[in-house]
Protein backbone atom coordinates (compact mmCIF):
# COMPACT_ATOMS: atom_id res chain seq x y z
CA UNK A 1 0.00 0.00 0.00
CA UNK A 2 1.47 3.39 -1.05
CA UNK A 3 1.97 5.51 1.92
CA UNK A 4 1.56 2.34 4.31
CA UNK A 5 4.50 2.78 7.47
CA UNK A 6 6.92 0.48 7.19
CA UNK A 7 7.32 -2.74 9.82
CA UNK A 8 9.75 -1.97 12.86
CA UNK A 9 11.72 -5.13 11.34
CA UNK A 10 11.92 -3.53 8.25
CA UNK A 11 12.73 0.14 9.67
CA UNK A 12 15.14 -1.08 11.62
CA UNK A 13 16.86 -2.69 8.88
CA UNK A 14 16.08 0.44 6.39
CA UNK A 15 18.06 2.13 9.84
CA UNK A 16 21.03 -0.21 10.12
CA UNK A 17 21.24 -0.16 5.82
CA UNK A 18 21.86 3.69 6.16
CA UNK A 19 24.36 3.41 8.81
CA UNK A 20 25.88 1.53 6.97
CA UNK A 21 26.46 3.84 3.94
CA UNK A 22 27.02 7.23 5.75
CA UNK A 23 30.28 8.96 5.90
CA UNK A 24 30.13 8.68 9.44
CA UNK A 25 30.47 4.87 9.47
CA UNK A 26 33.34 5.78 6.59
CA UNK A 27 34.93 8.51 8.90
CA UNK A 28 34.92 6.09 12.32
CA UNK A 29 36.63 3.38 10.24
CA UNK A 30 39.14 6.06 9.09
CA UNK A 31 40.32 6.28 12.74
CA UNK A 32 41.56 2.22 12.64
CA UNK A 33 43.34 2.85 9.15
CA UNK A 34 44.85 5.68 10.45
CA UNK A 35 46.68 4.55 13.04
CA UNK A 36 47.48 1.18 11.42
CA UNK A 37 48.83 3.18 8.52
CA UNK A 38 50.52 5.65 10.13
CA UNK A 39 51.89 2.55 12.12
CA UNK A 40 53.10 0.76 9.22
CA UNK A 41 55.60 4.09 8.19
CA UNK A 42 56.98 4.02 11.66
CA UNK A 43 57.60 0.50 10.98
CA UNK A 44 59.01 1.28 7.32
CA UNK A 45 61.00 4.03 8.78
CA UNK A 46 62.49 2.02 11.56
CA UNK A 47 64.44 -0.40 8.87
CA UNK A 48 66.46 2.95 7.44
CA UNK A 49 69.24 1.98 9.50
CA UNK A 50 69.06 -2.03 7.63
CA UNK A 51 68.88 -0.40 4.05
CA UNK A 52 72.34 -1.21 1.90
CA UNK A 53 73.35 2.68 -0.21
CA UNK A 54 71.00 1.56 -3.30
CA UNK A 55 67.97 0.84 -0.99
CA UNK A 56 68.43 4.31 1.15
CA UNK A 57 69.13 6.67 -2.01
CA UNK A 58 66.30 4.58 -3.81
CA UNK A 59 63.28 6.03 -1.02
CA UNK A 60 64.85 8.99 -0.85
CA UNK A 61 64.43 9.55 -4.37
CA UNK A 62 60.61 8.42 -4.17
CA UNK A 63 59.95 10.30 -1.28
CA UNK A 64 61.63 13.48 -3.19
CA UNK A 65 59.46 12.58 -6.31
CA UNK A 66 55.94 12.51 -4.54
CA UNK A 67 56.97 15.76 -3.57
CA UNK A 68 57.51 17.19 -7.09
CA UNK A 69 55.02 14.87 -8.36
CA UNK A 70 52.31 16.57 -6.50
CA UNK A 71 53.93 20.06 -6.42
CA UNK A 72 50.50 21.53 -7.77
CA UNK A 73 48.51 20.48 -5.27
CA UNK A 74 47.49 23.83 -3.04
CA UNK A 75 46.49 24.70 0.26
CA UNK A 76 43.86 26.90 -0.68
CA UNK A 77 42.03 23.58 -1.73
CA UNK A 78 41.67 22.36 1.41
CA UNK A 79 39.62 23.59 4.57
CA UNK A 80 41.32 26.06 6.52
CA UNK A 81 41.78 23.93 9.57
CA UNK A 82 43.24 21.04 7.83
CA UNK A 83 45.59 23.54 5.70
CA UNK A 84 46.63 25.43 8.86
CA UNK A 85 47.52 22.47 10.57
CA UNK A 86 49.91 21.23 7.80
CA UNK A 87 51.13 24.36 7.39
CA UNK A 88 52.44 24.95 10.87
CA UNK A 89 53.68 21.15 11.18
CA UNK A 90 55.65 22.05 7.54
CA UNK A 91 57.18 25.43 9.50
CA UNK A 92 58.38 23.35 12.52
CA UNK A 93 60.07 20.97 10.69
CA UNK A 94 61.80 23.58 9.09
CA UNK A 95 62.47 25.36 12.01
CA UNK A 96 64.00 21.80 13.31
CA UNK A 97 66.26 21.80 10.88
CA UNK A 98 67.88 25.12 11.08
CA UNK A 99 68.15 25.03 15.18
CA UNK A 100 69.06 21.34 15.15
CA UNK A 101 71.41 20.14 11.80
CA UNK A 102 72.38 16.51 12.08
CA UNK A 103 75.40 15.95 14.23
CA UNK A 104 76.16 12.32 14.42
CA UNK A 105 79.49 11.27 15.70
CA UNK A 106 80.78 8.53 13.11
CA UNK A 107 82.16 5.43 15.31
CA UNK A 108 82.18 2.98 12.88
CA UNK A 109 83.87 2.42 9.94
CA UNK A 110 81.50 0.80 7.76
CA UNK A 111 78.89 3.55 8.75
CA UNK A 112 80.63 5.92 6.73
CA UNK A 113 78.42 6.16 3.58
CA UNK A 114 75.41 6.45 6.17
CA UNK A 115 76.88 9.77 7.88
CA UNK A 116 77.70 10.97 4.37
CA UNK A 117 73.93 10.24 3.60
CA UNK A 118 72.71 12.25 6.49
CA UNK A 119 74.89 15.15 5.57
CA UNK A 120 74.36 15.06 1.90
CA UNK A 121 70.41 14.97 2.15
CA UNK A 122 70.59 17.46 5.05
CA UNK A 123 69.69 20.65 2.80
CA UNK A 124 67.05 19.13 0.22
CA UNK A 125 65.79 17.96 3.44
CA UNK A 126 65.57 21.69 4.66
CA UNK A 127 64.32 23.03 0.98
CA UNK A 128 61.55 20.78 1.03
CA UNK A 129 60.40 21.75 5.12
CA UNK A 130 60.17 25.54 4.05
CA UNK A 131 58.30 24.34 0.40
CA UNK A 132 55.84 22.18 2.36
CA UNK A 133 54.70 26.15 3.82
CA UNK A 134 53.42 26.44 -0.04
CA UNK A 135 52.96 23.16 -0.42
CA UNK A 136 52.00 19.94 1.43
CA UNK A 137 53.46 17.09 -1.17
CA UNK A 138 56.69 18.42 -0.12
CA UNK A 139 56.24 17.74 3.74
CA UNK A 140 56.75 13.88 3.55
CA UNK A 141 60.46 14.04 2.86
CA UNK A 142 61.24 16.85 5.27
CA UNK A 143 59.68 14.88 8.09
CA UNK A 144 60.39 10.83 6.81
CA UNK A 145 64.62 12.60 6.81
CA UNK A 146 64.07 14.07 10.16
CA UNK A 147 63.10 10.76 11.88
CA UNK A 148 65.27 8.52 9.85
CA UNK A 149 68.40 10.43 11.19
CA UNK A 150 66.95 9.57 14.74
CA UNK A 151 67.38 5.78 13.78
CA UNK A 152 70.53 5.84 12.30
CA UNK A 153 72.37 7.44 14.91
CA UNK A 154 72.78 3.99 16.56
CA UNK A 155 74.62 1.86 13.49
CA UNK A 156 76.82 5.14 13.53
CA UNK A 157 77.52 6.41 16.92
CA UNK A 158 76.92 2.87 18.63
CA UNK A 159 73.99 4.52 20.90
CA UNK A 160 70.28 4.75 20.49
CA UNK A 161 69.05 8.23 19.49
CA UNK A 162 66.12 9.24 21.13
CA UNK A 163 62.66 10.46 19.39
CA UNK A 164 60.35 11.55 21.67
CA UNK A 165 61.15 15.23 21.28
CA UNK A 166 60.06 15.07 17.64
CA UNK A 167 58.55 11.70 16.99
CA UNK A 168 55.02 13.46 16.89
CA UNK A 169 55.78 16.58 15.01
CA UNK A 170 56.98 14.37 12.65
CA UNK A 171 53.86 11.82 12.45
CA UNK A 172 51.70 14.21 11.71
CA UNK A 173 53.78 15.61 9.08
CA UNK A 174 53.91 12.40 7.46
CA UNK A 175 50.41 11.56 7.91
CA UNK A 176 48.80 15.25 6.93
CA UNK A 177 51.32 15.50 3.43
CA UNK A 178 49.98 11.99 2.20
CA UNK A 179 46.28 12.74 3.13
CA UNK A 180 46.45 16.02 1.40
CA UNK A 181 47.53 14.28 -2.08
CA UNK A 182 44.91 11.14 -1.44
CA UNK A 183 42.16 14.18 -0.59
CA UNK A 184 43.23 16.34 -3.79
CA UNK A 185 43.52 13.01 -6.43
CA UNK A 186 39.63 11.51 -4.54
CA UNK A 187 38.56 15.29 -5.33
CA UNK A 188 39.93 15.30 -9.52
CA UNK A 189 37.61 12.22 -9.95
CA UNK A 190 34.31 12.42 -8.15
CA UNK A 191 32.40 10.34 -10.68
CA UNK A 192 34.89 7.46 -9.10
CA UNK A 193 33.80 8.62 -5.26
CA UNK A 194 30.46 6.87 -4.03
CA UNK A 195 27.72 9.90 -3.74
CA UNK A 196 27.41 9.28 -0.11
CA UNK A 197 30.93 10.15 0.73
CA UNK A 198 31.40 13.74 2.07
CA UNK A 199 35.51 14.45 1.03
CA UNK A 200 34.83 17.36 3.38
CA UNK A 201 33.60 15.36 6.73
CA UNK A 202 36.61 12.80 5.51
CA UNK A 203 39.07 16.08 5.59
CA UNK A 204 38.25 17.00 9.05
CA UNK A 205 38.65 12.98 10.48
CA UNK A 206 42.04 13.32 8.79
CA UNK A 207 43.17 16.50 10.74
CA UNK A 208 41.23 15.81 14.08
CA UNK A 209 43.16 12.09 13.72
CA UNK A 210 46.09 14.31 13.42
CA UNK A 211 45.76 16.14 16.34
CA UNK A 212 45.24 12.80 17.94
CA UNK A 213 48.92 11.64 16.97
CA UNK A 214 49.56 14.80 19.84
CA UNK A 215 46.85 14.36 22.35
CA UNK A 216 47.13 11.04 22.74
CA UNK A 217 50.23 11.21 24.48
CA UNK A 218 48.79 13.52 26.92
CA UNK A 219 46.00 11.16 27.48
CA UNK A 220 47.66 8.04 27.96
CA UNK A 221 50.48 9.77 30.15
CA UNK A 222 47.96 10.27 32.42
CA UNK A 223 46.46 7.01 32.30
CA UNK A 224 50.30 6.17 33.19
CA UNK A 225 49.88 8.57 35.88
CA UNK A 226 47.16 6.57 37.48
CA UNK A 227 48.64 3.52 37.34
CA UNK A 228 51.96 4.66 38.57
CA UNK A 229 51.40 3.75 42.49
CA UNK A 230 49.65 1.80 44.48
CA UNK A 231 46.54 3.84 44.21
CA UNK A 232 44.99 6.30 41.79
CA UNK A 233 46.05 9.25 43.45
CA UNK A 234 49.57 7.84 44.62
CA UNK A 235 51.21 10.18 42.13
CA UNK A 236 49.28 13.09 42.60
CA UNK A 237 49.94 13.22 46.49
CA UNK A 238 53.33 11.12 47.12
CA UNK A 239 55.64 12.22 43.73
CA UNK A 240 58.26 14.99 44.64
CA UNK A 241 58.11 16.44 41.57
CA UNK A 242 60.70 19.38 42.84
CA UNK A 243 63.20 16.99 42.68
CA UNK A 244 63.38 17.98 38.51
CA UNK A 245 64.95 21.01 39.96
CA UNK A 246 67.55 19.14 41.56
CA UNK A 247 68.06 16.81 38.95
CA UNK A 248 68.25 20.15 36.36
CA UNK A 249 71.13 21.39 38.68
CA UNK A 250 72.97 17.90 38.74
CA UNK A 251 72.90 17.60 35.03
CA UNK A 252 73.83 21.27 33.83
CA UNK A 253 70.75 22.37 32.48
CA UNK A 254 68.85 24.46 35.07
CA UNK A 255 68.30 27.92 34.12
CA UNK A 256 68.62 29.80 37.39
CA UNK A 257 71.18 27.77 38.86
CA UNK A 258 73.62 30.38 38.93
CA UNK A 259 71.78 32.55 41.55
CA UNK A 260 70.84 30.44 44.78
CA UNK A 261 68.63 32.63 46.57
CA UNK A 262 66.26 32.31 43.61
CA UNK A 263 66.89 28.93 43.30
CA UNK A 264 66.00 28.36 46.97
CA UNK A 265 62.76 30.22 46.28
CA UNK A 266 61.59 28.30 43.54
CA UNK A 267 62.94 25.24 45.32
CA UNK A 268 60.53 26.09 47.90
CA UNK A 269 57.41 27.58 46.33
CA UNK A 270 56.79 24.88 44.07
CA UNK A 271 57.30 22.21 47.17
CA UNK A 272 54.97 24.34 48.58
CA UNK A 273 52.30 24.08 45.50
CA UNK A 274 53.70 20.54 44.42
CA UNK A 275 50.31 18.52 45.24
CA UNK A 276 48.35 21.41 43.10
CA UNK A 277 50.59 21.37 40.64
CA UNK A 278 50.89 17.45 40.30
CA UNK A 279 46.86 17.36 40.18
CA UNK A 280 46.82 20.50 37.91
CA UNK A 281 48.79 18.10 35.35
CA UNK A 282 46.79 14.64 36.12
CA UNK A 283 43.83 16.65 35.14
CA UNK A 284 44.57 18.00 32.12
CA UNK A 285 46.24 15.31 30.55
CA UNK A 286 43.87 12.69 31.23
CA UNK A 287 41.11 15.32 29.65
CA UNK A 288 42.84 15.74 26.56
CA UNK A 289 40.12 12.60 25.13
CA UNK A 290 37.11 14.98 25.90
CA UNK A 291 39.13 18.10 25.05
CA UNK A 292 38.33 17.35 21.88
CA UNK A 293 34.58 17.75 22.04
CA UNK A 294 34.26 22.15 22.11
CA UNK A 295 36.47 24.34 19.92
CA UNK A 296 37.30 26.43 22.73
CA UNK A 297 38.33 23.04 25.29
CA UNK A 298 40.86 22.52 22.60
CA UNK A 299 42.29 25.80 22.75
CA UNK A 300 42.66 25.44 26.88
CA UNK A 301 43.81 22.26 26.41
CA UNK A 302 46.84 23.70 24.19
CA UNK A 303 47.43 26.64 26.20
CA UNK A 304 47.83 24.46 28.98
CA UNK A 305 49.85 22.12 27.68
CA UNK A 306 52.21 24.26 26.85
CA UNK A 307 51.92 26.41 30.19
CA UNK A 308 52.94 22.75 31.21
CA UNK A 309 56.01 22.38 28.90
CA UNK A 310 57.44 26.01 29.69
CA UNK A 311 57.40 24.99 33.65
CA UNK A 312 59.27 21.93 32.77
CA UNK A 313 61.68 23.50 31.09
CA UNK A 314 62.04 26.79 33.91
CA UNK A 315 61.98 24.07 36.76
CA UNK A 316 63.64 21.13 35.05
CA UNK A 317 65.54 21.90 32.35
CA UNK A 318 63.45 19.95 29.70
CA UNK A 319 62.70 21.70 26.62
CA UNK A 320 59.88 20.20 24.72
CA UNK A 321 60.29 22.98 22.00
CA UNK A 322 58.19 20.69 19.51
CA UNK A 323 55.53 19.83 21.61
CA UNK A 324 54.80 23.43 22.24
CA UNK A 325 55.34 24.16 18.21
CA UNK A 326 52.47 21.67 17.87
CA UNK A 327 50.34 23.01 20.55
CA UNK A 328 50.14 26.55 18.95
CA UNK A 329 49.75 24.94 15.47
CA UNK A 330 46.33 23.02 16.97
CA UNK A 331 45.18 26.35 18.26
CA UNK A 332 45.92 28.30 15.29
CA UNK A 333 44.13 25.58 13.32
CA UNK A 334 40.80 24.91 15.21
CA UNK A 335 40.59 29.01 15.75
CA UNK A 336 40.07 28.89 11.61
CA UNK A 337 37.00 26.22 12.11
CA UNK A 338 33.40 28.01 11.91
CA UNK A 339 31.40 27.19 15.27
CA UNK A 340 31.95 26.38 18.79
CA UNK A 341 31.28 22.40 18.38
CA UNK A 342 33.28 20.39 16.60
CA UNK A 343 32.43 17.95 13.68
CA UNK A 344 30.90 15.13 15.86
CA UNK A 345 32.49 12.67 13.52
CA UNK A 346 35.40 13.76 13.49
CA UNK A 347 35.70 14.48 17.21
CA UNK A 348 34.08 10.21 17.27
CA UNK A 349 37.26 9.55 15.05
CA UNK A 350 39.88 11.33 16.56
CA UNK A 351 38.64 9.76 19.95
CA UNK A 352 38.84 6.25 18.26
CA UNK A 353 42.41 6.87 17.57
CA UNK A 354 43.76 8.16 21.34
CA UNK A 355 41.44 5.55 23.31
CA UNK A 356 42.27 2.50 20.87
CA UNK A 357 46.06 3.22 19.26
CA UNK A 358 47.55 1.84 22.50
CA UNK A 359 45.74 -0.73 23.49
CA UNK A 360 45.95 -2.23 19.81
CA UNK A 361 49.54 -1.45 19.74
CA UNK A 362 49.68 -0.15 16.58
CA UNK A 363 49.94 3.54 17.86
CA UNK A 364 53.32 4.84 19.60
CA UNK A 365 51.57 7.47 22.35
CA UNK A 366 53.84 8.25 25.22
CA UNK A 367 53.48 6.74 28.27
CA UNK A 368 55.19 8.99 30.53
CA UNK A 369 54.19 7.91 34.18
CA UNK A 370 57.06 7.52 36.95
CA UNK A 371 58.08 8.65 40.52
CA UNK A 372 61.33 11.17 41.10
CA UNK A 373 64.07 10.16 43.17
CA UNK A 374 67.13 12.24 44.45
CA UNK A 375 69.28 9.01 44.93
CA UNK A 376 70.54 8.64 41.43
CA UNK A 377 73.37 7.47 39.53
CA UNK A 378 75.22 9.92 37.70
CA UNK A 379 76.97 10.22 34.86
CA UNK A 380 79.04 12.77 32.98
CA UNK A 381 82.30 13.60 31.12
CA UNK A 382 85.29 15.40 31.70
CA UNK A 383 88.44 16.58 29.91
CA UNK A 384 91.44 16.94 31.22
CA UNK A 385 93.64 19.99 30.65
CA UNK A 386 97.40 20.42 30.36
CA UNK A 387 97.97 21.15 33.38
CA UNK A 388 96.44 18.36 34.62
CA UNK A 389 93.19 20.12 35.97
CA UNK A 390 89.66 18.08 34.92
CA UNK A 391 86.93 20.31 33.26
CA UNK A 392 83.19 19.13 32.95
CA UNK A 393 81.85 18.69 29.29
CA UNK A 394 78.48 19.85 28.37
CA UNK A 395 75.82 17.31 27.08
CA UNK A 396 75.78 19.83 24.51
CA UNK A 397 79.13 18.78 23.48
CA UNK A 398 77.85 15.51 21.55
CA UNK A 399 76.00 16.77 18.97
CA UNK A 400 72.60 14.97 18.02
CA UNK A 401 73.15 12.66 20.88
CA UNK A 402 73.50 15.29 23.42
CA UNK A 403 70.08 14.43 24.40
CA UNK A 404 70.89 10.55 25.22
CA UNK A 405 73.97 11.47 26.92
CA UNK A 406 72.22 13.83 28.99
CA UNK A 407 69.73 10.86 30.18
CA UNK A 408 73.00 8.68 30.82
CA UNK A 409 72.92 6.57 28.53
CA UNK A 410 76.59 6.13 27.33
CA UNK A 411 76.57 4.71 31.21
CA UNK A 412 73.42 2.44 31.14
CA UNK A 413 74.68 -1.08 32.34
CA UNK A 414 74.66 -2.80 35.82
CA UNK A 415 78.03 -1.25 38.20
CA UNK A 416 78.49 -2.96 41.39
CA UNK A 417 77.79 -0.31 44.45
CA UNK A 418 75.30 1.94 42.34
CA UNK A 419 72.09 2.58 41.73
CA UNK A 420 70.11 1.14 38.72
CA UNK A 421 70.76 3.87 35.97
CA UNK A 422 67.67 5.75 35.47
CA UNK A 423 66.85 9.10 33.07
CA UNK A 424 66.96 11.86 35.10
CA UNK A 425 65.64 10.53 38.12
CA UNK A 426 62.66 8.79 36.90
CA UNK A 427 61.98 5.39 38.71
CA UNK A 428 59.07 3.20 38.73
CA UNK A 429 57.17 3.26 42.21
CA UNK A 430 58.73 0.60 44.00
CA UNK A 431 62.30 1.90 43.72
CA UNK A 432 61.28 5.63 44.74
CA UNK A 433 60.14 3.29 47.73
CA UNK A 434 63.09 1.53 48.18
CA UNK A 435 65.40 4.39 48.25
CA UNK A 436 63.54 6.80 50.12
CA UNK A 437 65.85 8.38 52.35
CA UNK A 438 68.51 7.95 50.79
CA UNK A 439 68.90 4.13 51.31
CA UNK A 440 72.26 2.74 50.06
CA UNK A 441 72.53 1.28 46.94
CA UNK A 442 74.08 -2.16 48.33
CA UNK A 443 70.89 -2.17 50.75
CA UNK A 444 68.44 -2.40 47.88
CA UNK A 445 67.45 -5.95 46.40
CA UNK A 446 66.90 -6.65 42.75
CA UNK A 447 66.13 -2.67 41.32
CA UNK A 448 63.62 -3.13 38.02
CA UNK A 449 65.61 -0.53 35.96
CA UNK A 450 67.26 -0.94 32.78
CA UNK A 451 70.59 -1.00 34.78
CA UNK A 452 69.70 -4.83 35.50
CA UNK A 453 67.86 -5.89 31.89
CA UNK A 454 68.97 -3.58 29.31
CA UNK A 455 71.80 -1.77 28.13
CA UNK A 456 70.80 0.03 25.70
CA UNK A 457 73.55 0.26 23.21
CA UNK A 458 73.93 -1.67 20.18
CA UNK A 459 72.60 -5.19 20.36
CA UNK A 460 75.84 -6.86 18.50
CA UNK A 461 77.98 -5.27 21.32
CA UNK A 462 78.82 -8.09 23.68
CA UNK A 463 78.30 -7.50 27.22
CA UNK A 464 81.92 -6.35 28.99
CA UNK A 465 82.44 -4.02 25.48
CA UNK A 466 80.77 -1.14 27.03
CA UNK A 467 83.99 0.89 27.68
CA UNK A 468 85.54 0.10 24.29
CA UNK A 469 82.75 1.32 22.45
CA UNK A 470 83.00 4.67 24.48
CA UNK A 471 86.54 5.22 24.27
CA UNK A 472 86.08 4.91 20.50
CA UNK A 473 82.70 7.52 20.67
CA UNK A 474 84.69 9.59 22.72
CA UNK A 475 87.66 10.29 20.64
CA UNK A 476 85.78 9.71 17.20
CA UNK A 477 83.73 12.96 19.07
CA UNK A 478 87.24 14.85 20.04
CA UNK A 479 88.64 14.32 16.25
CA UNK A 480 85.25 16.15 14.57
CA UNK A 481 85.54 18.81 17.08
CA UNK A 482 88.75 19.57 16.23
CA UNK A 483 87.89 20.87 12.70
CA UNK A 484 85.55 22.84 14.09
CA UNK A 485 87.61 25.28 16.57
CA UNK A 486 87.78 29.28 16.65
CA UNK A 487 91.06 30.79 16.29
CA UNK A 488 91.62 30.45 20.06
CA UNK A 489 90.95 27.05 20.11
CA UNK A 490 87.16 27.35 21.41
CA UNK A 491 84.65 24.81 20.85
CA UNK A 492 81.05 26.34 21.15
CA UNK A 493 78.64 23.55 21.54
CA UNK A 494 75.42 25.83 22.64
CA UNK A 495 73.65 27.44 19.59
CA UNK A 496 71.34 24.15 19.07
CA UNK A 497 68.11 24.01 20.58
CA UNK A 498 68.07 20.63 22.63
CA UNK A 499 65.82 19.18 24.50
CA UNK A 500 67.66 19.03 27.17
CA UNK A 501 69.45 22.95 26.61
CA UNK A 502 72.99 22.48 28.66
CA UNK A 503 73.28 26.06 30.49
CA UNK A 504 76.61 27.27 29.65
CA UNK A 505 76.87 29.86 32.86
CA UNK A 506 77.61 26.40 34.78
CA UNK A 507 80.35 25.60 32.05
CA UNK A 508 82.49 28.12 32.21
CA UNK A 509 85.40 26.17 32.79
CA UNK A 510 85.00 24.28 29.34
CA UNK A 511 84.09 27.60 27.66
CA UNK A 512 87.38 28.62 28.06
CA UNK A 513 89.33 25.28 27.22
CA UNK A 514 91.65 25.17 24.47
CA UNK A 515 90.20 22.12 23.03
CA UNK A 516 93.65 21.50 21.41
CA UNK A 517 94.87 21.15 24.93
CA UNK A 518 92.87 18.40 26.14
CA UNK A 519 94.74 14.71 26.60
CA UNK A 520 92.11 13.18 27.79
CA UNK A 521 88.43 12.44 29.18
CA UNK A 522 87.00 10.58 31.58
CA UNK A 523 83.57 8.92 32.33
CA UNK A 524 82.70 10.16 36.06
CA UNK A 525 79.62 7.85 37.39
CA UNK A 526 78.30 8.48 40.88
CA UNK A 527 75.66 7.41 42.81
CA UNK A 528 74.48 10.55 44.94
CA UNK A 529 71.63 11.84 47.38
CA UNK A 530 70.98 15.02 45.74
CA UNK A 531 69.29 18.32 48.08
CA UNK A 532 69.25 21.83 48.50
CA UNK A 533 70.91 24.30 50.82
CA UNK A 534 70.99 28.05 50.50
CA UNK A 535 69.83 27.90 46.93
CA UNK A 536 73.07 25.40 46.19
CA UNK A 537 72.79 21.50 45.52
CA UNK A 538 74.21 19.31 48.12
CA UNK A 539 75.82 15.80 46.95
CA UNK A 540 76.27 12.81 48.95
CA UNK A 541 78.30 10.48 47.27
CA UNK A 542 77.45 6.87 48.41
CA UNK A 543 79.56 5.43 45.25
CA UNK A 544 82.10 6.78 42.81
CA UNK A 545 83.98 5.47 39.73
CA UNK A 546 85.54 6.50 36.66
CA UNK A 547 87.26 5.08 33.05
CA UNK A 548 90.13 7.25 31.91
CA UNK A 549 90.28 7.51 27.71
CA UNK A 550 93.12 9.19 26.31
CA UNK A 551 93.03 11.57 23.17
CA UNK A 552 94.00 9.45 20.12
CA UNK A 553 97.82 10.41 19.63
CA UNK A 554 98.31 12.07 23.29
CA UNK A 555 99.27 9.28 24.79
Amino acid sequence: MSGALASPREGAASGFATLLTTPALVALGLSLATVAGQGFVREAVKLVPELAPAGLYTATALLIAFGAAFWFVRYEQFSPLFATLTRWCSAGLAVFLLFEPPDLVQVFESAAWQHDAVDLLYWPALAFAVLGFFRPGFVLFAASYIIAVRYLIEPVSGYRGATLDIRYLVEMGQYLSVCAVLLFLARCRPDRMPRWLDLRTLELCIAFNAIAFHFGNYFWSGVAKLAAGPDVTSWMLENPTEVNILLAIEKGAFVFATWPDLTQSIYDGFSAIRPLSNAFVLVTQTLAVVAVLRKYWIVLASLAYDALHIGLYLLGGLFFWPWVWINVAILLAVRKHVGRKMPAVAVASCVIVMALGRPLDIAHFAYLGWYETNAVRSSHIEAERSDGDWVRVPSAYFGTLSYSVSHGRIDYGPRDGHYAASAWSAVPYPDFAARRGCVPPDAIAGESLPGKRDRLARTEIAAGEEDDLLLRFLRARHTEVMTRLGDDGRYNPYLRIHHHPSNPLLYRGFNALDMREVLRYRLVTESVCLSLTDGRLVRDTVAMSSLLIDVEGKK
